[in-house]
């Protein structure tokens, strides 16, 4: 049983995945006899939902519609885009004229397909939100079951804005997808 107190500690995005898989590993884990012969389709979709939810698939569960994320059980279809959630990491800062290059890593989780989106910007301390650049994120690691789930990228931004933020700024940096245009969706 989870305790009543550190559930209601945690967000509200992250209940969702900690009572799902709570439930699943209490109720489907003490269930396996090994070895095991023949396993259910309930038991065989509540693994694969275990894979999911750990990141330890060997093939991939979930199907990427556009911008949209989908994982596929035996008798529904999810829809998980809502905690998919991109992650920017912004390595090196340089500045070149008037300009600021940033050099950056970008983690979509479960990307099967060229994305999307826009990469933005926020002063922290002004609560402003600097111009947004898009960015098509199209290159793929054909080793791996989500080739376009980790990009690295060098994109450059108008200085002006940012040095305009007074002294000793702070910056957050954030990566939101974008639907793909028909000319962009893969077949």
């Amino acid at each position: 049983m989870i305790p009543s107190l550190s559930i209601q500690e945690i967000s509200d995005e992250d209940k969702v995945f900690v009572l799902r898989l709570h439930y699943l590993l209490m109720d489907k884990i003490a269930q396996f006899e090994l070895p095991a012969n023949s396993v259910d389709a309930s038991t065989y979709q509540d693994i694969q939902e275990l894979y999911l939810l750990t990141n330890t698939e060997t093939s991939s569960l979930v199907k990427q519609e556009n911008s949209r994320f989908f994982f596929q059980g035996i008798a529904a279809q999810y829809d998980i885009t809502k905690f998919n959630k991109p992650k920017v990491i912004v390595e090196t800062i340089a500045k070149r004229e008037n300009k600021w290059q940033l050099s950056e890593k970008l983690w979509v989780p479960k990307a099967t397909r060229p994305l999307a989106g826009n990469f933005n910007t926020r002063d922290r301390k002004g609560n402003k939100d600097l111009p947004a650049v898009m960015l098509e994120l199209d290159k793929a690691d054909k080793g791996k079951i989500y080739p376009y789930e980790e990009q690295s990228f060098l994109i450059e931004l108008d200085a002006d804005p940012m040095m305009g933020a007074g002294k000793e700024p702070t910056y957050d940096f954030s990566f939101k997808l974008a639907p793909l245009l028909h000319s962009q969706k893969a077949g």
